[in-house]
């Protein structure tokens, strides 16, 4: 009899605190968190708020609360127990345990529930640059938190802006959901730059932005700037794009990566990469040493590329004499004719190969004012086959040292 009149004035009790709370808002404070409350049910409470829980019966050694997170031990030194906010900081469910001798005399529950949203809100976004007209899309992913860093509820409201290039601002508020807000954008036709914002009452996230890049070039070609047609390794070949542009008519991003690929008429390929400024690229090759014909296309992304043009290197080497002096042991080459009759460029290379009986001299030396000495002093004696090329130009002769 005596217990069950403990449980209808429990009851009762219970009733009273519930018809004192504010069912509408259970983030505002409210005086069953400042006075003393039973738990024989799941008890709602807020994030680092303190609690006063009145012990069941005397019988109670000792009180256990503990969640996934966490475990503390408090002592019952009276009928009510103190249990401070910095215990209550995680949201979630507590389970408290009323232990006495023989064992746990009463249990209760106590869910907690995060605060008002604070400080900075986490804040994410990818990618950071996307294609125009919906081609590819970004995310703005945003986590609001209280002072203790819980995640918001389910279907909280967060509000969310963007600003346009045109200077209109968009707005929409968007419901948390498993724990997160997050929202996607789409690029509009012309480069530009979309600039994103959270607020969730007095918490808000940083400045984000999204820009929108051109999409791949609609048209691309490649053009002759300046064109030495002589094969000496000194002058360079320059060439570049033309301003490229996507279908919208967007220029290509600078910094753009261009491959120029370029095939010479034995097969042989090379790569030079060039970078985008204000839509084109451009390169500066040197000259081939010997005569060929170049092909050329210039590439983005591998996947959209330029029409071949064709580059021609004519010899620029008309004619050299050549003399081998026994008693110096030098040879001597030269004077050398350019195409034009003159004296072709100082630092032309000369490739002298001497083939011995038993072994094999490779030489490189330079023209000066048209001529070039090789010194044979420290060749072993013998006789050699001596090749001497000049550009596309060969000439031999036989040597006893």
């Amino acid at each position: 009899m005596i217990r069950l009149n403990y449980h209808i004035i429990l009851v009762i009790f219970l009733i009273s605190i519930c018809s004192c709370r504010n069912t509408n808002d259970w983030r505002k404070p409210n005086e069953a968190n400042r006075n003393t409350v039973d738990i024989e049910y799941e008890y709602k409470t807020i994030a680092g708020e303190e609690l006063t829980v009145r012990v069941p019966n005397d019988n109670v050694e000792f009180v256990l609360l503990r969640s996934s997170l966490s475990k503390k031990i408090y002592d019952a030194f009276s009928n009510v127990l103190h249990i401070p906010g910095q215990d209550l900081e995680h949201a979630g469910y507590f389970e408290l345990l009323f232990y006495g001798l023989d064992g746990i005399v009463e249990e209760g529950s106590i869910k907690v529930l995060p605060g008002e949203a604070h400080g900075k809100i986490a804040s994410y976004i990818g990618p950071k640059t996307i294609w125009p007209k919906g081609i590819q899309k970004a995310m703005h992913l945003n986590i609001p938190r209280d002072s203790f860093h819980n995640a918001m509820l389910n279907e909280e409201l967060v509000s969310l802006s963007a600003k346009y290039p045109d200077g209109s601002i968009r707005k929409k508020e968007l419901e948390v959901n498993k724990l997160h807000v997050s929202n996607v954008f789409i690029g509009e036709d012309k480069s530009s730059k979309i600039y994103v914002g959270t607020k969730k009452g007095s918490s808000a996230g940083p400045e984000q932005e999204v820009e929108v890049v051109a999409f791949w070039p609609h048209q691309i070609y490649v053009e002759l700037i300046e064109h030495f047609p002589f094969a000496d390794r000194r002058q360079r070949l320059r060439l570049h794009t033309n301003q490229m542009s996507d279908r919208f008519g967007n220029l290509i991003a600078d910094g753009t990566n261009v491959v120029f690929e370029i095939m010479n008429d034995q097969g042989a390929l090379s790569l030079h990469k060039a970078f985008t400024i204000d839509g084109k690229a451009s390169i500066s090759i040197r000259n081939p040493m010997k005569p060929t014909n170049w092909t050329i296309k210039a590439c983005v992304g591998g996947v959209v590329c330029s029409e071949s043009i064709e580059v021609n290197f004519d010899s620029n080497i008309k004619s050299f004499d050549l003399y081998f002096d026994k008693l110096s042991r030098e040879i001597n080459i030269g004077p050398v004719i350019a195409s034009l009759s003159n004296l072709v460029p100082d630092g032309t290379e000369v490739n002298l190969n001497f083939q011995g009986t038993s072994n094999e001299i490779n030489k490189t030396i330079e023209l000066e004012d048209g001529k070039a000495v090789c010194d044979l002093s420290l060749f072993p004696p013998g006789e050699y086959d001596v090749k001497v090329t000049i550009s596309d130009k060969l000439k031999t002769m036989k040597i006893k040292l």
